[in-house]
């Protein structure tokens, strides 16, 4: 609850001594302005007040009620892909780095040999920035996806889609992108090399070239990331 939205209205168990530690165990602690850090010592050392913790009075009256989560949304997604005549597999979770990610998920398609599958799982991987390109982690992982699938399944019927719930993905008008068995090749038409793109962090440009970007537009929620794979659909 601490984290949705802030946590606004829900108490936070981190502390000063917490801060502290992530920026001196990431190596920013130096460079962190020095009124940060003459902030955070004086709050370690009791001077300046805690944020409310769970026996904080002020919760005392406070009910938090989750409507609507990421298991929320895949349900509703599975509903929707049996009314297709999808048989569903959702024993896949969206974890770890994206490139490490959309490769496993791949494999995964590539093993799945009923008619008509579709895997759906939901979470939220992140990326490792290497690259000055644009895009976010379900470009990533789509890219990551698009490249393996290309590699060792390019005659197979798969489509999939990883796309952030909330409509946006990193810094991009695009909540995701889709990926298929042919996608290097017909980025290759397009005079785009998708493994440098994937090096590169430049996932959305890539897609965009071989039009396979997803630009719902804003949703007015956010439950994480969704992905939607269908297997000889």
């Amino acid at each position: 609850m601490a984290t949705i939205g802030s946590g606004l209205t829900a108490p936070d168990p981190t502390t000063f001594s917490d801060a502290i530690s992530v920026l001196k165990r990431r190596q920013l602690w130096g460079r962190a302005p020095e009124s940060i850090r003459d902030y955070l010592e004086r709050g370690n050392a009791g001077q300046v007040p805690e944020t409310p913790k769970t026996d904080d009075p002020i919760f005392a009256r406070v009910s938090n009620v989750i409507i609507g989560n990421n298991r929320t949304a895949l349900d509703a997604a599975e509903v929707a892909a049996r009314e297709f005549g999808h048989q569903v597999d959702r024993s896949q979770e969206l974890r770890g780095e994206a490139n490490d990610l959309g490769r496993a998920l791949a494999t995964h398609l590539m093993a799945i040999a009923g008619e008509r599958v579709c895997v759906v799982a939901g979470g939220e991987p992140v990326v490792t920035v290497r690259g000055s390109g644009k895009g976010g982690r379900a470009q990533q992982a789509a890219l990551a996806m698009a490249t393996e699938l290309s590699r060792i399944g390019s005659d197979r019927r798969i489509a999939a889609l990883f796309a952030g719930t909330d409509g946006m993905d990193g810094p991009t008008d695009a909540a995701g992108a889709f990926a298929f068995p042919d996608s290097i090749a017909r980025a290759e038409a397009s005079g785009i090399n998708l493994e440098t793109a994937l090096s590169r962090n430049d996932a959305y440009h890539a897609f965009k070239s071989i039009d396979d970007l997803f630009i719902p537009g804003p949703t007015g929620t956010n439950v994480t990331d969704i992905f939607i794979g269908l297997v000889n659909y």
